[in-house]
């Protein structure tokens, strides 16, 4: 029958709503980091994703992503060894 969880797929339904828990939580924080910050779009999905999966350094060649203090953001073109 469709739609009926079974043994086969349980594992598959929980990835799925696993997923689309974590698109949901990142889409709302690049929607508060969108509206509290002058960053577009796909620099807001980036920087949500890799603040929620606790990303320990953000590694950008982008100088503007510099003002985001969530979280350590390099400028991979100024970095010296």
């Amino acid at each position: 029958m469709p739609g009926t969880l079974t043994a086969n797929n349980s594992a598959s339904a929980f990835w799925v709503s696993e997923a689309v828990s974590s698109l949901k939580k990142t889409s709302t924080f690049t929607a508060t980091i969108r509206a509290g910050t002058q960053h577009r779009t796909p620099d807001a999905i980036h920087l949500a994703t890799a603040t929620l999966r606790n990303a320990d350094v953000f590694l950008t060649a982008d100088r503007r992503l510099k003002s985001y203090r969530v979280l350590r953001v390099l400028d991979v073109l100024r970095v010296r060894p």
